[in-house]
């Protein structure tokens, strides 16, 4: 699914990620990403020559390739008489071969209730209803967390009741982001629904921050009979790793890796998923605390620098693919962050902690000071504060 904020994928990016997806029987791509203006903003208008033709170059290659193309509208700030312009864009895309489309009504700003569930549901019917393809839905409440909120259930039950049985309804889970996808989170889903939902799923998207990129596995991700869509990272090579994760995940063989090298195995493992680390992630860690605290450095030093070196290796992989140095600040940031904590090491037991301190936040700022206020603040100026700052 290409449905995150920022630049969408140049048209053989598009076709890179289809051709990776073929990979798994029934395979689908649904674009949907929210900076294209003809996709969103100003969907009213038909898109430019060159971006329609790339769009078009994409359909016909997932249809050559046995992966469905869903094309997605976001109709931002539709008016009731305007589906013929959505059924218009719609249809075009079917001529050119999608194999489904997609009405998508989230992140607006009116709240939650029936009428727009009238409104909403009513606009996809005239726009879409006719096509004779498979159509899915993203409602404006599109988690369970949001659900809560007053008018959302009313919200849900009226679209649930107003679309056809067969259209499928996004759901990206107990959250935005949701940590984890089972059977319990699904079937509380269903009842909020009225039928099974088809899950958007946020947990390798990047598009809220800057210097994180997550490229955990996706094993455990895809639950039960739904349909699952992974939404990905806006940079290609993060994406077409994540691609490779999910292919994987549906017990398909991916193809190796372009960049596969023990730097990759290191930053997939500090950079596994919002919450945690993976497993090389944590072995890492553990040999960053063990430098740092009072014990004898043993062969810390060594593993550091080899560590460093592998991340210097994958740097020069990835300098020779299709947007691998829109990884360059992660593994940079990475490669740094180790380099500090191997000059602590020079530091006599029982310094090593204020000499991170002052490498860290005084000679080499790690944080803007708007972070490091709203850190501060999220401490509650308590435990974990120190001289002004919240450590971690």
């Amino acid at each position: 699914m290409e449905g995150f904020y920022g630049t969408p994928f140049s048209a053989a990016r598009r076709r890179a990620l289809i051709g990776l997806l073929s990979f798994v029987p029934g395979a689908a791509y649904v674009y949907a990403p929210k900076d294209d203006p003809w996709h969103r903003l100003e969907w009213r208008e038909r898109y430019p020559r060159r971006a329609w033709a790339g769009l078009a170059g994409a359909m016909s290659e997932a249809r050559r390739r046995g992966v469905r193309f869903v094309f997605g509208l976001s109709p931002w700030e539709f008016h009731d008489d305007e589906h013929r312009k959505a059924s218009e864009k719609l249809r075009a895309a079917v001529e050119e071969g999608a194999g489904g489309v997609s009405l998508l009504f989230d992140d607006i700003e009116h709240l939650p209730c029936r009428r727009l569930a009238e409104r909403q549901a009513s606009f996809a019917l005239k726009a879409a209803g006719q096509l004779g393809i498979p159509v899915m839905i993203c409602p404006s409440v599109y988690c369970e967390s949001q659900a809560e909120a007053p008018g959302a259930a009313d919200y849900l039950e009226a679209l649930s009741a107003l679309i056809p049985r067969e259209w499928g309804v996004f759901w990206t889970g107990d959250d935005v982001i949701s940590r984890k996808l089972d059977s319990a989170s699904l079937a509380r889903a269903e009842a909020l629904l009225g039928r099974l939902p088809v899950i958007w799923d946020n947990l390798l998207a990047d598009d809220y921050t800057i210097r994180r990129v997550f490229l955990g596995a996706l094993d455990e991700r895809p639950v039960g009979s739904s349909d699952y869509f992974l939404n990905p990272s806006g940079r290609f090579r993060a994406a077409w790793e994540q691609v490779r994760a999910l292919v994987s995940a549906a017990g398909a063989e991916p193809p190796p890796s372009p960049v596969e090298c023990p730097g990759l195995n290191l930053l997939k493992g500090l950079h596994w998923n919002p919450w945690e680390c993976g497993e090389a992630g944590r072995e890492a860690i553990s040999i960053l605390s063990s430098a740092v605290g009072d014990a004898e450095p043993g062969d810390c030093a060594a593993r550091l620098d080899e560590m460093h070196t592998h991340l210097e290796e994958l740097l020069e992989l990835l300098s020779g693919t299709d947007g691998g140095l829109e990884l360059a600040p992660q593994v940079r940031d990475t490669a740094r962050l180790l380099s500090i904590v191997r000059r602590c090491l020079a530091e006599p037991p029982g310094t090593r902690s204020a000499a991170l301190r002052s490498l860290l936040m005084e000679r080499l700022p790690y944080e803007h000071p708007l972070a490091e206020a709203v850190r501060l603040m999220a401490c509650g100026g308590g435990e974990g504060s120190e001289g002004g700052r919240c450590w971690r």
